[in-house]
C-alpha cells in the first residue's frame, strides 16, 4: 500500500514538473524517456503536446505506441497527422508502414502509393513501397524499387540515419534476392559502412541496430550479433525488437537456449502484440510438442495480423505435426495466396518437423522451398544439414558449396565445408548392420571395439523391442568435440557427447573428453536406443520418452552408467520444481535452472524404469506403436496404462518416495517461493512455530548465508535444545569454515540426539579419519552409506573406507568397498584399473577382466589397460581376443617395451599354430632388442621338427 501511494505521489510530482516546463523541454524529456525504454512515461510527457498539436511530439508518441503494441492508439495518431498539412505526408508513410505490420496490405498500399506519388524520390517512400511488394511476393515490383535505391546510393553523399537504414534494407534484400550485384561485398558494405554510419549519426536509431543484428544472425555470426545487440540494449534495455534479436541470438547458442523463453516473456510484457515474438514462442512450444500452448501463441499473433505468413506457416506446422493434413493443405493455400513465392513456408514446416527427427520429410519440403524461391539461402544450409543426417553426404556438399559461393557470410556452410575436407582423414568400416566412419588415427584402435559393441546393441535392443531398424546405420566418431558439434548442428557450440538422427549416430571419441566424465560405450548404446525408438514409432515418439528409453537402455546394459542424480532430483522435488508429465518435454530445451536438462533425462529414465517394473516391457512397446499412430501422451497413457497423466504423476511420486527418497536421509530443499513467504511472515512480526524456524534456518544454510542461518539455529535451540537438525547444520557450517573442533562437537551432538543425516555422518567420518580415530570413522562412513547409498562424489564413504582398509592391510574389505562403489559409478577409470590389477595379481582373471572391460568403456586409449586385457585373455586361453587387444596396443604406438609386446604376440600365434605370424613378431622383437630371450625361445620352438 505504501509503495502504491509513493508511486502515485511520484507521478503527481512528474505532472507538476511537466506543467512547469516549456513545450520544447517537455518534448525533449518525452523523447529521452522513449529512447531509454520508459514508454509509459514518454507518453505522459508527449500526450499534452499532441493535444496542443505540437508537431514534434507526434512521431515520438507514435513510436512509443508501436513499441508497446498499442496499435489502435498509433493509428489514431496517424489519422491526426493526416489532418495536419505539415505532417500529412509523414502520416501516410507511417500509416502504410504500420498497416504492413498488421497485415492490412490493401490499405497499406494505398497510403504508401500516395506517399510515393507525393515524394517519388524519397528513399523511405521507395523502400516501404518495395517492402509492400516484397510482402505479397511481387518480385518484379520490389526489385524495381530496391534496385533504384541501390543504384542511386552514393557513399560520398550525406544521408539522414533513416535514409541510411532504408538504403541498407533495400540493398540487403536486393542483394539477397537477385544475382544482379555482388552479394557478399554488398553485405559487407551494409554492416561495415552504411548501418554503422546511421548509428554514429543517431545512437538511438534502433532500427539500424536491429537490421545489423538480423544480418549477422542470419549468417550465424555469434560474435558480431552479440556485440551489436548488447550495444543497443545498454542504451535501451526495454526495446522490444532488440530483445527479439537477443532471443534469436540465444536460440542460436546451445548454452544460452534456456534463456530465450525468459527473454521472450520479458519482451511480451513490454509489447504483448509483437508478432515476431509470438511466432518464436509458438515455434519453441511446437518444438517441445506443446501444441495447445503453441496454438495459443499463434492465435494471439493472428489477432494482431490475420495475414501473417510467418504465423500461418507455424499454424501449418502444427497441423502437420498433429497429422491433420487437410487443415495443413488449406493453410498452405492461404499462405501462397498471400505470397505465391513464399518458400519460407516449407522451410518453416521442415524446421519444425526436424525437431521430431523427421529428416527425410524435411528434405522433401526443403527442396520445395528452393524450387519456389531459389534465393532462400538459409534453406540451403538446412537442406545440406538434413541431407547429411540421412547419409547423403555428396549431395549435401553441393548445397554447402552453392551457399558458400553465393553467400560466403554464412558460418554454418563454412564450418561444414571445412569438416567435409577433413572427411578425407576418415576411414569406413562396414559391419553387418553399420557403416562406421572413424578418423585414421583411431581407426585401428576403435574399429573392432565399436563393431562388437554396436552389433551387440543392434541384436540386444532389436530382440527386446521386437523391432529391427533399417540398416546400415551410419555411425560417425570424431576425435574433437568441435568437429562432432559441427557435424551435428553446423556450429561448434553443442554441449552434448552424442546425437542420433534416426539413421545416423554421431559421437565424440574417448580421446576428446576429459577422463572421468564420459563413458563412450554407454553414450554409443544410448544413441543406438534412439535409432530403435525413433524408427519404431515412425519418428512420432516424444522427446521425453525416447530420451527416457535411452537412459533406461544404458542402465540395463551397465547399472553404474545411470546418471545417479537421486540427491538432485530430491532437491528439485522438495523445492517444488519437479516437472510433471504435461510439461516434462519442455525441460529438455527450456530449462528453468542450470542442471534441469540433466534432471529431465534422469527423471524420464526413472519413468521408463517404473513402467517396465510395474506394467511390463510390452507396455513400452505398445506405447511406441500408439505414438506411431499419431496419439499424444494423454491418450497413450490412458490406452496403454489405463491412467490419466495426473494419475500417473501421483503414481510416479509414490514410486519415487518408496524406491528412492525414503532410502535417503538428506535435507529437503527450501525453494525460493517458500523462503520468501517465510521471510515475509518473519518481517511482519508473525509468531513463527518451530518448524518454520527450522525451514528458515535451512533456507539460509542452503544459500550459504551462514550468519543468518546461525541466528535462526540459536533461536531453535533456545526453544528446544534437543533439535538434532540444529546441530546438524551448526556442525556442517563449522565444517565448511574448516573449524574442525567446533564441527566435531556439533556433529557429535547431532548424532547423540539421533541424527542420521548423510552430510553429518560423512563430515564426522572425515574428521575422525583425519584424527586417526579409525573405528569411529568406519562407523560414521557406514552410516553415511545407509543415509545416501548412491553418493559417489568427492570424499564418498566407499573410497574413504577402501583407503582405511587398504592402510590397515585389510585388502578384502577394501575390495568390497571398491566393488560397491563401481557398481554405482560409471566413469571412474583409475579405480577400475587399479582394482583389476589387484585381481590380476591374485590370479582372479575373470574378476579382473570384468573390470578391465568396464574401464575400456571409459577410456580404451590407455596402453596399460590394453596390455592387461591382452594378458587376461591369454590367461583364460582366449588367444584370438588376446591378440585383438595386443593389436589395439600396437595401434596406440607405445614408446617403450615394444620388443616385449612383439614377443608376447609371437607366443600367442604359437598357441594358434600360426608359424608365419609367430616368427614375424619374434623377429620384430629381436630387431628392436637383439638377443631378447623370450623372442629367441619362440623361434627355437619353430626350429624343432
Amino acid at each position: 500500500m505504501i509503495n502504491r501511494i509513493l508511486y502515485s505521489f511520484i507521478f503527481f510530482l512528474a505532472f507538476l514538473c511537466i506543467f512547469a516546463q516549456s513545450d520544447q523541454a517537455i518534448l525533449e524529456k518525452g523523447i529521452s524517456f522513449l529512447n531509454a525504454g520508459d514508454y509509459d512515461m514518454s507518453q505522459k510527457y508527449l500526450k499534452p503536446l499532441v493535444e496542443k498539436s505540437i508537431e514534434g511530439a507526434f512521431e515520438p508518441i507514435w513510436q512509443s505506441y508501436v513499441l508497446r503494441g498499442k496499435y489502435e492508439e498509433a493509428i489514431a495518431i496517424n489519422k491526426k497527422m493526416l489532418e495536419m498539412d505539415a505532417l500529412s505526408w509523414r502520416g501516410k508513410l507511417l500509416m502504410g508502414d504500420l498497416l504492413l505490420t498488421l497485415g492490412q496490405y490493401t490499405q497499406a498500399k494505398l497510403y504508401l502509393l500516395e506517399a510515393y506519388q507525393i515524394k517519388p524520390q524519397n528513399i523511405a517512400s521507395k523502400a516501404l513501397l518495395g517492402s509492400y511488394y516484397y510482402s505479397i511476393g511481387d518480385k518484379t515490383k520490389y526489385i524495381q524499387y530496391f534496385s533504384q535505391i541501390f543504384d542511386d546510393y552514393d557513399p560520398d553523399k550525406s544521408y539522414t540515419p533513416e535514409e541510411l537504414y532504408y538504403i541498407a534494407k533495400a540493398c540487403y534484400l536486393y542483394a539477397m534476392k537477385t544475382d544482379e550485384v555482388e552479394r557478399s561485398d554488398t553485405l559487407k558494405n551494409i554492416v561495415q559502412e552504411i548501418l554503422p554510419q546511421a548509428i554514429k549519426k543517431d545512437k538511438y536509431y534502433f532500427m539500424a541496430y536491429r537490421l545489423m543484428a538480423e544480418i549477422f544472425l542470419d549468417a550465424f555470426n555469434p560474435k558480431d550479433s552479440k556485440d551489436i545487440i548488447e550495444e543497443a540494449l545498454k542504451i535501451n534495455p526495454q526495446h522490444p525488437m532488440m530483445l527479439y534479436c537477443q532471443a534469436l541470438f540465444q536460440l542460436q547458442n546451445y548454452e544460452l537456449r534456456p534463456k530465450a523463453m525468459s527473454t521472450l516473456e520479458q519482451l511480451l510484457k513490454i509489447n504483448p502484440h509483437l508478432v515476431e515474438a509470438l511466432d518464436i514462442a509458438a515455434a519453441l512450444s511446437l518444438a517441445d510438442e506443446e501444441y495447445h500452448k503453441a496454438n495459443q501463441y499463434i492465435e494471439k499473433a493472428l489477432q494482431v495480423n490475420p495475414n501473417s505468413i510467418t504465423t500461418r506457416s507455424l499454424l501449418a506446422s502444427l497441423y502437420y505435426m498433429e497429422g491433420r493434413m487437410q487443415a495443413y493443405n488449406a493453410e498452405e493455400q492461404k499462405v501462397l495466396s498471400i505470397n505465391p513465392v513464399y518458400g519460407d513456408f516449407y522451410q518453416t514446416v521442415a524446421s519444425m518437423i526436424g525437431h521430431k527427427r523427421q529428416f527425410s520429410e524435411s528434405v522433401f519440403l526443403l527442396r520445395k522451398a528452393i524450387e519456389l524461391d531459389p534465393y532462400l539461402w538459409h534453406t540451403y544450409i538446412d537442406l545440406g544439414m538434413n541431407l547429411m543426417r540421412v547419409g547423403e553426404i555428396e549431395e549435401a556438399e553441393k548445397y554447402f558449396k552453392k551457399l558458400q559461393s553465393e553467400y560466403n557470410f554464412h558460418t554454418q556452410s563454412h564450418n561444414m565445408l571445412i569438416l567435409l575436407k577433413k572427411y578425407k582423414e576418415f576411414k569406413i568400416f562396414n559391419t553387418k548392420n553399420f557403416l562406421l566412419r572413424l578418423h585414421i588415427e583411431e581407426y585401428d584402435i576403435m574399429k573392432e571395439l565399436l563393431a562388437e559393441l554396436m552389433e551387440d546393441a543392434f541384436a540386444t535392443l532389436s530382440q527386446q523391442y521386437k523391432f529391427v531398424p533399417k540398416s546400415p546405420v551410419i555411425f560417425e566418431m570424431f576425435p574433437t568435440h568441435d568437429d562432432f558439434s559441427v557435424r551435428t548442428i553446423g556450429l561448434d557450440s553443442l554441449g552434448a557427447s552424442g546425437a542420433c538422427f534416426g539413421k545416423l549416430i554421431t559421437v565424440v571419441s574417448p580421446k576428446s573428453k576429459k577422463l572421468g566424465f564420459f563413458n563412450w560405450a554407454s553414450v554409443a548404446w544410448h544413441e543406438f536406443a534412439h535409432v530403435v525408438t525413433l524408427q519404431m514409432s515412425d519418428y512420432q515418439v516424444p522427446r521425453w520418452f525416447t530420451e527416457g528409453l535411452s537412459e533406461f537402455a544404458e542402465k540395463q546394459r551397465n547399472p553404474s552408467c545411470s546418471r545417479n542424480m537421486d540427491l538432485q532430483l530430491y532437491s528439485i522435488y522438495t523445492s517444488g520444481q519437479m516437472r510433471n508429465m504435461v510439461n516434462l518435454n519442455a525441460g529438455f530445451t527450456r530449462p528453468d535452472y542450470p542442471m534441469e536438462i540433466a534432471i529431465c533425462y534422469y527423471q524420464a529414465g526413472l519413468i521408463c524404469d517404473l513402467i517396465q517394473k510395474e506394467f511390463g516391457f510390452d507396455k513400452i512397446r505398445q506405447m511406441l506403436l500408439l505414438y506411431k499412430q499419431g496419439k499424444k501422451d494423454k491418450d497413450v497413457f490412458q490406452i496403454s496404462l489405463g491412467m490419466t497423466l495426473e494419475e500417473f504423476d501421483k503414481k510416479f511420486l509414490d514410486w519415487l518416495d518408496k524406491n528412492i527418497f525414503s532410502k535417503m536421509n538428506v535435507f529437503p530443499t527450501i525453494g525460493y517461493k517458500e523462503f520468501e513467504n517465510l521471510m515475509d511472515l518473519a518481517e511482519e512480526g508473525e509468531n513463527l512455530n518451530l518448524e518454520q524456524w527450522k525451514k528458515l534456518a535451512l533456507a539460509f544454510f542452503q544459500r550459504k548465508q551462514f550468519v543468518d542461518a546461525q541466528d535462526y539455529l540459536n533461536k531453535i535451540l533456545q526453544q528446544d535444545a534437543s533439535q538434532a537438525i540444529a546441530y546438524d547444520m551448526l556442525g556442517q557450517i563449522h565444517f565448511a569454515k574448516q573449524n574442525a573442533n567446533k564441527a566435531k562437537e556439533s556433529l557429535e551432538k547431532a548424532i547423540t540426539l539421533g541424527s542420521k543425516n548423510f552430510d553429518t555422518a560423512l563430515m564426522l567420518g572425515i574428521l575422525y579419519q583425519k584424527d586417526k580415530d579409525i573405528l569411529n570413522a568406519i562407523k560414521l562412513y557406514e552410516m553415511a552409506k545407509k543415509s545416501y547409498p548412491g553418493y559417489t562424489g568427492p570424499n564418498n564413504p566407499y573410497l574413504n573406507l577402501a583407503k582405511i582398509y587398504k592402510d590397515t592391510k585389510q585388502k578384502e574389505k577394501a575390495f568390497v568397498e571398491l566393488e560397491d562403489y563401481i557398481k554405482i559409478e560409471g566413469t571412474d577409470f583409475p579405480t577400475r584399473l587399479e582394482l583389476a590389477k589387484e585381481y590380476f595379481g591374485l590370479k582372479k582373471y575373470q574378476d579382473s577382466l570384468k573390470l578391465l572391460k568396464e574401464a575400456q568403456d571409459i577410456y580404451p586409449l590407455e596402453n596399460e589397460l590394453q596390455h592387461l586385457l591382452g594378458k587376461a585373455y591369454r590367461e583364460l586361453q582366449d588367444w584370438e581376443r588376446s591378440l585383438k587387444h595386443y593389436g589395439i596396443l600396437l595401434a596406440l604406438k607405445p614408446k617403450e617395451n615394444k620388443h616385449v609386446l612383439h614377443a608376447e604376440i609371437a607366443e600367442l600365434y604359437t598357441f594358434l599354430n600360426n608359424k608365419e605370424k609367430s616368427q614375424f613378431h619374434a623377429e620384430e622383437s629381436l630387431r628392436i632388442k637383439p638377443g631378447y630371450k623370450k623372442a629367441q625361445e619362440v623361434l627355437k620352438k619353430w626350429e624343432k621338427p
